[in-house]
């Protein structure tokens, strides 16, 4: 309500009359007093938050309350990318200071509120204008690229226009690992991926494990400031310690990809690492654990999220250790703890292979105010004990850890899902649309999978109707995601051959005027058979 009636503010500001239809003619005396206060509360807002304002800001003045509301309308990606823009700005110290900002009074509590809105907000925007240059030029070679792919393998990836494997290759592509890496504004860019083939479902399923990292570090942030306010209370930490610090990160979807964009901390594995596994997915590797300070950090973190401590083996011994195993800590020049590899902190819920076991996974409300602590790494392969005797200690806990979550698993369909859907059917829980409704599942700690199961449960058919237009739409989302990327790639290899039929031609791939200017061609036709995409996609539904 506040952010509406500061809308009216600025339509004030700019000579648009608010007593228009914009609002009501007719308000009585009543609704017009309730408007003057909100109108003063929105005033005392913009006093108290007003920052220096930067009117060459690209993304617009930082001090605007209006959330950023998508991808900014911008005609092409080629005018997207600010080229005065240049200046490399330090977002992980950004942020880290706008957290430790003080909030003991209301107005000291709004200015961090804020701050900490704007920063998010101007790294969504510049992350979203990224995505969108990244996919746009998907089918270039690197030398054309305005954002070029690092070269992860040492092998050049970047190039130029005299090498042909330079010219063709993606250079920071990394075959195992499943993406392409970019640095954009001091942003690193992580285009999820599947390792092998473009198969549907390979993809789909690295975009839930990203999904799932990105919620891994939100939930863990917000315990691991609970805890540490806790602590601070009970005098368990000295005041001059720093709280456990995780990066800026947003997920950013365009036409079917995904993006994981991060801050870049100052993380060094070799030397800022003083928990967890160097290779997370070797079991029987060293876990290393001897910083007392991020133990207990980290392990007050998982304690608000109601995450039970368990065993690992590490080094052929057992070891007891909080969270997941692929967690790992660091000890950074700063002086700051820095926590990262959240995408299996919350337990699996009754996978039946392995990849459900990354995918399906318990939501955190549910975890949190579940009756007991449950393991992150239930069901885990990487923790699976090798055939010696320090190892037998650990197959009773590994085996009462799986019987936790699995109890837990099932709480979730046979009590849990029908208590949420007798709340429905009294309107005690009153969805009306999309948005209220995922908000409302999710707040019980529902997944959004077994909404199917609220759908045949339910006796109001205003809820069951909702349900089936939910699920419909999010089918139609991954059949329009699914059709992007498909056209995206055929361009991208349509270009390749362009390149092999050039060497093959004249006996050498430089791009030459001519050949940049026909493979420049096939970003407009990408951008087309685009928009040809999404038309053919709403005939279809």
């Amino acid at each position: 309500s506040i952010l509406k009636h500061i809308d009216s503010h600025h339509f004030a500001q700019v000579g648009v009359d608010w007593d228009t239809p914009h609002a009501s003619k007719h308000a009585n005396q009543e609704d017009r007093t309730r408007f003057a206060m909100a109108l003063k509360r929105s005033n005392l807002l913009a006093t108290v938050a007003q920052p220096d304002q930067d009117m060459n800001d690209t993304f617009g003045p930082e001090n605007s309350l209006t959330p950023s509301s998508g991808v900014v309308p911008l005609p092409s990606s080629a005018n997207l990318i600010d080229s005065t823009a240049s200046v490399e700005e330090d977002w992980n110290t950004q942020y880290q200071s706008a957290l430790k900002m003080p909030e003991k009074r209301y107005a000291d509590a709004i200015k961090k509120g804020l701050r900490v809105h704007h920063l998010q907000r101007k790294v969504n925007k510049i992350a979203m204008i990224a995505a969108r240059t990244i996919v746009d030029e998907y089918a270039l070679p690197s030398s054309l690229k305005t954002i070029a792919p690092l070269d992860l393998e040492g092998d050049g990836g970047r190039g130029d226009d005299d090498d042909m494997d330079e010219d063709m290759g993606d250079g920071g592509e990394n075959p195992s690992s499943g993406e392409l890496m970019y640095v954009y504004r001091n942003l690193l860019i992580r285009l999820i991926k599947p390792s092998g083939s473009t198969g549907s479902a390979e993809e789909d399923a690295m975009y839930k494990i990203a999904g799932n990292e990105l919620r891994g570090m939100t939930v863990m942030q917000s315990a691991a400031t609970k805890a540490y306010q806790k602590a601070l209370l009970l005098s368990a930490f000295n005041p001059d310690t720093q709280p456990l610090s995780l990066v800026l990160s947003v997920l950013v979807d365009y036409h079917g990809f995904r993006f994981l964009v991060m801050s870049m901390p100052p993380v060094d594995e070799q030397r800022t690492q003083v928990y967890g596994r160097l290779d997370t997915h070797d079991p029987n590797s060293f876990f290393e654990d001897n910083d007392a300070m991020f133990h207990g950090l980290h392990g007050a973190a998982c304690d608000e999220l109601n995450l039970k401590p368990h065993n690992i083996i590490s080094g052929g011994e057992s070891k007891l250790i909080n969270g997941s195993v692929e967690t790992q800590g660091h000890y950074c020049h700063d002086g700051r703890y820095y926590a990262m590899n959240f995408s299996r902190l919350m337990p699996s819920d009754l996978p039946n292979d392995g990849m459900e076991m990354l995918t399906k996974q318990l939501r955190p409300e549910l975890v949190t105010t579940y009756r007991m602590p449950l393991s992150s790494d239930a069901f885990s392969s990487l923790t699976a004990p090798p055939k010696d005797d320090a190892s037998a200690t650990l197959i009773s806990d590994s085996d009462q850890a799986d019987i936790e979550v699995g109890n837990a698993s099932r709480f979730l369909l046979t009590e849990h899902i029908p208590n949420f859907v007798s709340q429905l059917d009294l309107l005690k829980v009153f969805p009306y649309d999309s948005g209220t409704f995922t908000k409302a599942v999710h707040a019980a700690g529902i997944n959004v999978r077994h909404i199917g199961r609220i759908a045949e449960m339910t006796r109001l058919p205003h809820v069951r109707e909702m349900v089936v237009v939910e699920m419909l739409a999010r089918t139609g989302k991954a059949i329009l995601k699914r059709g992007h990327r498909r056209i995206i790639h055929k361009a991208k290899e349509a270009a390749e051959k362009v390149i092999m039929q050039k060497e093959e031609d004249v006996g050498t791939a430089k791009i030459d005027e001519e050949l940049k200017q026909n493979l420049l061609s096939y970003t407009e036709h990408l951008n087309q058979d685009n928009v040809d995409h999404i038309v053919d996609f709403f005939n279809l539904m």
